[in-house]
């Protein structure tokens, strides 16, 4: 039952990291800024729905 705990950790890593890696390309410098002055404009921020795991 570890292992396969292991095993799903790791493959939960790699989704992630492709995910990562495909979105590099296209994060566009100006639009990428203004979201982040945006955030830390905001006093608080609530997620949900962040995503899950395979």
């Amino acid at each position: 039952m570890k292992n396969q705990a292991l095993e799903n950790a790791r493959e939960s890593i790699h989704i992630e990291a492709a995910a990562v890696e495909r979105m590099a390309p296209v994060v566009d410098l100006p639009e990428f800024s203004a979201a982040v002055e945006a955030l830390a404009s905001c006093p608080r921020i609530a997620t949900c729905a962040s995503g899950h795991s395979g």
